[in-house]
């Protein structure tokens, strides 16, 4: 069988300014990106600073945070357009330090099917199961979105399900 993400399709691909070096090819719409890694190793920065090159070649990202850390006006130090930017906190209405799985992956989905951003980050999603990404990887590859998952470290999350796996500082 030919793989979807042939050269042809390359064209296709969402570049990131700025981020040339580590996606000289862009990355395939439609495609689920798993980046992990310690904590405080520069996960969400780097997630942000994807988020803001997309927001500043006028199209439109969506930020699902289930941590309740993001604040909004911090935003504009990545040079993020906020005007193309949603926001969605998906944790409970009284305690945002302890996300709902559930709301964030719901929320995450709504977002994809609605096919309206170029890419989707997904901040705080702690446990899941299988099903439920595979459901989010099918909302994105009909989309054409891709979606940005961040993780507190690299050995929670089933490797099979991911087009591409970053790690960053690794030991």
């Amino acid at each position: 069988t030919q793989s979807r993400f042939t050269e042809q399709n390359y064209k296709n691909n969402i570049h990131f300014q700025g981020f040339e070096p580590q996606f000289p090819e862009g990355l395939p719409r439609g495609t689920m990106v798993d980046l992990a890694g310690p904590t405080s190793c520069g996960k969400t920065s780097f997630a942000l600073s994807l988020l803001a090159s997309v927001t500043r070649s006028g199209k439109h990202a969506a930020l699902i945070d289930g941590t309740g850390h993001i604040f909004p006006p911090s935003l504009q130090n990545f040079q993020a357009k906020t005007t193309h930017l949603l926001l969605v906190r998906a944790s409970e209405q009284n305690n945002i330090a302890r996300p709902d799985s559930k709301r964030l992956l719901w929320a995450t989905n709504q977002v994809l099917r609605s096919g309206l951003f170029e890419l989707v980050v997904l901040l705080g999603l702690k446990r899941h199961a299988p099903t439920a990404l595979r459901q989010l990887q099918r909302s994105s590859e009909q989309s054409q979105s891709i979606l940005l998952v961040v993780h507190a470290n690299e050995h929670n999350i089933p490797g099979g399900l991911f087009h591409t796996r970053m790690v960053l500082c690794s030991a």
